[in-house]
């Protein structure tokens, strides 16, 4: 199966562009334009003094990887979605981790939530993510 992820080129006013994510140059460039199109620096929540910035400091060369990470399970999830407890057990990437790309992946338009909700191991009704093919649609698949 060929998995295709759609991409907006400034240069094409806004026109997606279906990459072919199975060769490992096209991957290379994938990385690339994630990392440029979400600069955003690692999320912060109020702590201790000095415990978030310490963290954010440690973290912020692995954030592009695992923004990458984490929006590649959601994309190939397709209209199913994954919430977040499903997105860490296919990543492998820790809650302290995961949410936080997320919520960056979803601040930068690029997944939002679908409005479905799934239950968790614990029973509670989880968010429901999908990526975003172009502003305003979810993924068709």
């Amino acid at each position: 199966m060929q998995m295709f992820m759609f991409f907006f080129d400034d240069d094409d006013n806004g026109t997606p562009k279906p990459l072919n994510t199975g060769d490992a140059e096209t991957k290379k460039q994938i990385k690339s334009i994630q990392s440029r199109r979400c600069p955003l620096p690692p999320y912060r929540k109020n702590a201790p003094k000095g415990t978030s910035d310490k963290a954010a400091s440690y973290i912020a060369p692995h954030t592009p990887n695992q923004r990458s990470r984490v929006f590649d399970a959601i994309q190939n999830a397709g209209t199913w979605g994954m919430t977040d407890e499903e997105g860490q057990a296919h990543t492998g990437i820790k809650v302290q981790s995961y949410t936080p790309r997320r919520r960056e992946l979803a601040q930068a338009g690029w997944i939002q939530d679908s409005g479905e909700r799934r239950k968790t191991i614990s029973g509670c009704d989880a968010a429901v993510w999908v990526a975003v093919t172009k502003r305003g649609d979810s993924a068709d698949a």
